[in-house]
C-alpha cells in the first residue's frame, strides 16, 4: 500500500484529497444532525504508525472477510479501499441513497467517468479507527440493501 502510493505520488494526494473533499461537501450538504458518526483520519498519519497501520490491516481484512461471508461482490484489492461492484449507475445511486437514508452509512458511489461504464462501485474506505460494531453494522446494512434492491450477488 504504501509503496503503491509512494511510486504514484500525485494520483495518490488527488485520490485522498478529491475524495475527502467530496465527503466533506456531502457532509455540508446534508442534515448533519442525522449522522451518527464521522471518521476522518488521513493515511500519512497511518503510514507513519506501525500501530496503527497493523490495525488497518486488520479492518480491512475482517470487512472481506465478512463480504465473503455474505456473498457481496467486491474487488480484491492490495490498498486500504475496498469497493463494493454494483455495475449500473441508477442502482449504484438507490444503493448509496438506501444505506445512507434507512442506515446511516454512506458510501460514496463511484460512476462513470471515474470508472467505465458497467463497473459502477460504492466505495469502502476503512480506517483503524472503525470498531467490529461499526463493521457489523455495515455488513447488516448492505446486507439489507442488497435484498431490497436486488442486487447481484458474488458468484
Amino acid at each position: 500500500m504504501v509503496k503503491e502510493s509512494l511510486e504514484s505520488p500525485k494520483e495518490t494526494f488527488l485520490v485522498n484529497n478529491i475524495g475527502l473533499i467530496n465527503f466533506l461537501d456531502v457532509l455540508r450538504t446534508i442534515k448533519l444532525q442525522f449522522l451518527s458518526k464521522v471518521i476522518i483520519f488521513t493515511s500519512d498519519k497511518v503510514y507513519e504508525n506501525n500501530e496503527l497501520r497493523k490495525k488497518l490491516n486488520e479492518k480491512c481484512l475482517l470487512i472481506k472477510e465478512k463480504l465473503l461471508q455474505s456473498n457481496i461482490p467486491f474487488v480484491k484489492t492490495k490498498s486500504h479501499i475496498i469497493p463494493i461492484i454494483i455495475g449500473d449507475p441508477i442502482l449504484c445511486k438507490k444503493a448509496a441513497d438506501e444505506l445512507f437514508d434507512n442506515h446511516k452509512v454512506y458510501l460514496q458511489p463511484i460512476n462513470f467517468p471515474t470508472v467505465p461504464r458497467g463497473q459502477e462501485r460504492l466505495r469502502i474506505t476503512p480506517t483503524p479507527l472503525h470498531t467490529d460494531k461499526m463493521i457489523d453494522e455495515l455488513i447488516y446494512a448492505l446486507k439489507q440493501t442488497w435484498k431490497k434492491l436486488k442486487l447481484k450477488h458474488a458468484a
